[in-house]
């Protein structure tokens, strides 16, 4: 039987909304969430990671990494 929590009490679960979009997956393609996948949870770990691998490559989410210009960035006195 695969646990529905683990050892620190944390729900695990796979989530499917009313509209059939898997959750867990949205949240990885849309780079709001890292990977982390502990044993015996691995029924979509290929599928995990590569919607995080993807995620990243395309700046997605938590990946975003806007291009900031020295002169882009405003001069803040001290005084």
């Amino acid at each position: 039987m695969i646990p529905r929590k683990n050892k620190y009490q944390r729900v695990l679960a796979y989530v499917f909304l009313p509209d059939g979009t898997f959750f867990n997956a949205k949240l990885l393609h849309d780079g709001y969430a890292n990977l982390l996948t502990i044993p015996p949870n691995v029924k979509y770990v290929e599928l995990f990671k590569e919607l995080a691998k993807e995620a990243r490559e395309n700046n997605r989410g938590l990946w975003d990494k806007p291009e900031k210009k020295e002169e882009d960035l405003p001069v803040i006195s001290w005084e």
